[in-house]
């Protein structure tokens, strides 16, 4: 049965890493490939702030949504630029350099050598340390974030996404700053990503 729940547990966290990623390619239509690197900033984030800060689960892990969300943000003011092939090399070069710097900054990170010591989750008083409660946890943030995607989604703003995707040029014509909508869904699939990142880290 633990075997079960280890599985169910990856199963809860790659939910939410495609619900970021499908809000931010199949909805707006923005395709980049550096999704993975604010995943592995999420999981560096919390782990960090866990061991380094000795803070709790729920204020790492939304402080590594803030920060994910505004390396997001300084990445994408100057990415806007290009559009296209270039646009997604662009977001592959983010990838790769955001890999090399959890890699080879071995001072903070420890490089191969990974990050020990990572406490489990402790939310008002319980400690989630066995595989039922984490698969729990991770069940019901994934809950969370898809009752929050599909509320948005459903909303004015999600409905603008959608029509940003399916025709800009129309989109720009009725008034719609399709630019900050474009900022906006970045910010948030990468606030999302690293919660899953922060999960992934928390469990293994």
């Amino acid at each position: 049965m633990n075997y079960i729940y280890h599985l169910l547990i990856y199963l809860d966290i790659y939910i939410i890493v495609a619900l970021s990623l499908n809000l931010l390619m199949g909805y707006s239509g923005l395709l980049q490939i550096a999704h993975a690197a604010y995943y592995g900033i999420g999981a560096y984030a919390t782990a960090l702030i866990m061991v380094k800060l000795g803070w709790g689960f729920i204020p790492a892990i939304t402080l590594s949504m803030i920060i994910s969300a505004l390396l997001s943000f300084l990445i994408s003011l100057p990415a806007w630029r290009f559009k296209g092939d270039f646009f997604v090399m662009l977001s592959l070069a983010v990838q790769v350099a955001v890999y090399s710097i959890l890699y080879n900054w071995t001072d903070l990170t420890h490089g191969p050598f990974g990050i020990t010591g990572i406490s489990r989750p402790v939310i008002l008083g319980y400690k989630f340390d066995t595989l039922r409660s984490i698969f729990i946890l991770a069940t019901l943030i994934t809950v969370l974030c898809g009752t929050v995607i599909y509320i948005l989604l459903n909303s004015p703003w999600g409905r603008a996404l959608k029509a940003m995707r399916d025709d800009e040029l129309a989109a720009r014509g009725l008034g719609k700053n399709t630019r900050l909508y474009k900022i906006q869904a970045f910010l948030l699939a990468c606030a999302m990503v690293a919660v899953a990142g922060g999960l992934y880290a928390t469990y293994v």
